[in-house]
């Protein structure tokens, strides 16, 4: 297992977004450095349903997310943890064609559905894949300045009425978005380096 522990997390900004540099090293002594848009954890507090005070939690699925595997992929939709424990969209999917879908946020019967299926993913990422991260410890825990922050209830609501449109769509009833609740486009990466 591919187990690494977060060193230190500053601020950045790439074009006009705000973004957390997420500075990790694994047990070889290389550095990994994963960047994500600031506004990030309001989307997962909104797409899922997340209490947009635990932080810990969005962090968690946050990082742990490069590593799901890509579903639009049979075999990876084969063994996904979400349709084993019984979770698929399979009654959602449309009538021309026969396969099971896998739910995902887009498809998902509830918001609960959808968080449970991804949490489910991430779990299996932790348990059988390449990254777990350890907890730090008081002052020494780097996510310090990301709890400290916090993140806007307000911001939060705004999203999940953008994030309610966008399932209506996928469904495919007219919805008409507002473009107050659309963010910046912002970036999501990971970069590795050597230490």
């Amino acid at each position: 297992m591919d187990e690494r522990t977060i060193t230190e997390i500053t601020e950045g900004v790439i074009g006009e977004t705000l973004t957390w540099q997420v500075r990790m090293t694994d047990a070889e002594g290389k550095e990994h450095v994963h960047v994500f848009p600031q506004e990030t954890l309001a989307w997962r507090a909104a797409e899922y349903g997340i209490d947009p005070a635990d932080t810990d939690t969005l962090l968690d699925i946050i990082l742990h997310e490069p590593f799901l595997p890509d579903l639009a992929v049979p075999a990876a939709a084969a063994t996904d943890p979400a349709a084993r424990a019984g979770l698929n969209a399979s009654t959602l999917a449309s009538k021309r064609s026969a396969a099971v879908e896998p739910v995902q946020l887009h498809n998902a019967p509830s918001t609960s559905v959808a968080r449970e299926a991804h949490q489910l993913r991430i779990a299996g990422v932790k348990r059988h894949t390449r990254i777990r991260i350890p907890e730090g410890k008081g002052k020494e825990d780097p996510r310090g300045e990301i709890r400290g922050r916090g993140v806007d209830p307000g911001r939060v609501a705004e999203l999940a009425e953008c994030v309610a449109a966008l399932k209506r769509q996928a469904r495919g009833e007219a919805v008409q978005l507002t473009t107050r609740a659309l963010p910046p486009i912002g970036m999501a990466a990971e970069e590795t380096h050597g230490a």
